[in-house]
């Protein structure tokens, strides 16, 4: 899923999820202000591993890339999340939230050194840190190319999922995991079995019937959990 042409077909993909987003309503919220207004307005919270392997992995240049490149309406903002063996909200300076013209600055903040990770602390604390945001139409994205090294053995996975469910929260993953329709490898699959296959021209079609090739080993298999649990793609 790191590889260009994943980005490639990732990119064409999630671009009419981010402009819906952008559309569902323009926020009531100033960058590094509490007050909000009567209507949710789209919030996308990244959730980044910033483990040294992330150094040369392709996903977050695209996040940042393509981000930035649809900022244009400035109607979504974006929560900013780096893990390792612990997490944090990398700030903006007014705040914890983001404009996509921004994100640029926020990623030069990873750290991408460290050697522990694990993703499921970190989409807990994302989800309290931004949850205080009742009114925000609330989209995670978990992006790893590890398995998950487990920190807080109390954690889970089942748990954490109904919780953000409950919440209306949805979360993604961008994971190293392969993923099958028939004989073909898919890009992507949602909880149903819909699976994103790479066509010849740098798009996608449609697999009904996708799954997980393989015995997911387990550490990964609870990000997989974690994203079908509430309604969120595997990538």
């Amino acid at each position: 899923m790191f590889g260009l042409k994943q980005a490639t077909v990732i990119s064409t993909v999630l671009a009419p999820i981010f402009a819906l987003l952008g559309a569902l309503s323009a926020p009531s919220v100033a960058v590094g202000q509490e007050s909000r207004g009567p209507e949710q307005w789209p919030l996308t919270v990244l959730i980044v591993d910033e483990s040294g392997s992330m150094k040369h992995r392709e996903a977050p240049q695209w996040l940042q890339q393509h981000l930035t490149a649809d900022s244009g309406s400035g109607e979504v903002m974006y929560g900013l999340v780096a893990f390792a063996e612990k997490a944090r909200v990398i700030d903006s300076g007014a705040g914890t939230l983001w404009p996509a013209s921004g994100l640029a600055d926020g990623f030069a903040g990873l750290a991408l050194t460290n050697g522990i990770e694990d993703g499921l602390v970190a989409a807990r604390f994302a989800w309290q840190e931004f949850g205080v945001f009742p009114d925000a139409a609330q989209h995670y994205l978990l992006v790893t190319d590890e398995d998950r090294d487990v920190v807080d053995h109390s954690l889970d996975v089942e748990e954490l999922a109904a919780d953000l469910r409950a919440s209306g929260a949805v979360v993604d993953v961008m994971i190293s995991i392969s993923l099958r329709c028939g004989s073909k490898r898919a890009m992507g699959l949602t909880r149903s079995g819909m699976a994103y296959v790479a066509d010849d021209a740098g798009g996608f079609t449609l697999c009904e019937g996708g799954y997980v090739h393989g015995r997911a080993r387990v550490p990964v298999s609870e990000y997989v959990h974690l994203a079908l649990g509430t309604g969120g793609m595997i990538w």
